[in-house]
């Protein structure tokens, strides 16, 4: 073998790499790759994406609330005709709520534990993270028990608005409204 063709061979394995981002490549161009407008736009669409997609879940849990929510004020109408307090109230709205709220939980977890392996294992993300190393999959505690909070937040705001709803409402309509 000549070294003409030993320099054509380290020529192209360089190109190749360069073009596929392969750790063998310049450091230099993964670290011009994370600077460039396409890469840091990327990034902040995929963050607003994942806002979005908690704000959508968000929204999810308040209208299945107010669809369900003329059943439900029959029911705390006639609660409140039985003598049910306020506070008595709200717990029997958090009794409905907490069930499903504890099952899209433990769902969203599992599912979201599962997408976080399924994405890695299909995509190169090295270029988003700029680095050469291979990405380790990682369920930051943090992050995950900051999106239980907020969902709990919501789940608990619906359940208080529902009840706050259903006091203004007067027990009589209720008890008519259930005898048409």
């Amino acid at each position: 073998m000549s070294v003409f063709s030993t320099g054509i061979a380290t020529t192209i394995r360089a190109a190749i790499a360069q073009a596929l981002l392969l750790p063998s490549a310049d450091n230099e161009t993964f670290l011009s790759l994370t600077q460039q407008p396409v890469m840091t736009g990327l990034t902040v669409m995929l963050l607003l994406a994942a806002i979005v997609a908690t704000l959508l879940g968000a929204l999810a849990v308040v209208l299945g609330s107010i669809a369900a929510s003329e059943p439900r004020n029959r029911l705390l109408g006639v609660a409140r005709v039985l003598g049910f307090s306020p506070r008595q109230l709200g717990a029997l709205v958090g009794w409905e709520l907490a069930p499903l709220a504890i099952v899209a939980i433990a769902v969203g977890a599992v599912v979201g534990a599962a997408e976080l392996q399924l994405v890695l294992g299909a995509l190169d993300l090295r270029p988003f993270l700029g680095t050469t190393d291979a990405v380790a999959p990682v369920l930051d505690p943090l992050w995950v028990a900051g999106v239980i909070a907020v969902f709990t937040v919501v789940v608990l705001v619906a359940g208080f608005v529902t009840a706050a709803i259903a006091r203004r409402m007067s027990p009589v309509s209720s008890i008519k409204m259930g005898a048409e």
